[in-house]
């Protein structure tokens, strides 16, 4: 079983969440230390990137089969027999709604598909960004 925080069109009740259909949802949270970017402009799909001064919001899922897993690789243009592509698969950490601390894997956006510099960063409050 693997824990996976979403922040974006994988969140509950955005249209890519089917693919978590067969997971169960066990918490809100932030993903710490990173925040979102619009993909386009000030709207389009959410990009995280690594940041010390931010946290995201997010859903932590349990999935508990590996066809999950490649097919939300897929989603992201993950490769990862190569460790590449649009967004990498990474371990990041998350404060619970609860408090608790959780390790999960995440989808970072990749530095080498994804220019920061020209995108504008979703809203933000009390250091969390939001989409």
């Amino acid at each position: 079983m693997t824990l996976v925080c979403v922040y974006g069109t994988l969140k509950s009740g955005h249209g890519n969440n089917r693919l978590l259909s067969g997971s169960k949802c066990i918490s809100n949270g932030v993903l710490l230390d990173h925040k979102l970017y619009y993909s386009y402009g000030d709207s389009g799909f959410p990009v995280a990137k690594e940041d010390q001064d931010s946290n995201a919001m997010c859903e932590v899922y349990l999935v508990d089969d590996s066809s999950t897993l490649s097919r939300l690789d897929s989603l992201e243009g993950y490769r990862s027999s190569t460790d590449s592509g649009m967004y990498l698969r990474r371990t990041g950490k998350v404060l619970n709604d609860d408090g608790s601390v959780v390790e999960c894997c995440y989808y970072l956006g990749s530095d080498e598909f994804w220019d920061f510099n020209l995108m504008n960063a979703c809203p933000i409050s009390d250091g969390t960004s939001k989409w």
